[in-house]
Parts: structure tokens; sequence; C-alpha cells
């Protein structure tokens, strides 16, 4: 009963761990664009300035 618990288990905790990849990569897209943003909407607030 143990073996197919754990037998189970690995499929899961595999499909897991690539969803996790595939979220971190989502995540670290996201903070570039964001940090691109923040940067454009810097430089628009620094010409209405000018």
């Amino acid at each position: 009963m143990l073996f197919l618990k754990h037998n189970l288990n690995a499929p899961a905790i595999g499909a897991l761990q690539s969803e996790f990849s595939d979220l971190e990569k989502d995540i670290d897209d996201f903070i570039l664009q964001m940090n691109r943003a923040i940067e454009h909407s810097n430089s628009f607030i620094t010409q209405m300035d000018s």
C-alpha cells in the first residue's frame, strides 16, 4: 500500500515541478514587462516636467 501511495505521488510531484517552472518563468516575464512599463512611465513624466 505504501509503495502504491509513493508510486502515485511521484508523477504528481513531477507535474507540480513542471508547473512551478512554468509559473516561475511567467512571473519573471511579468516582472520584466512591469519594469519596462515603469521605465516608460518615468521617461514620460520626465518629459512632461521639461
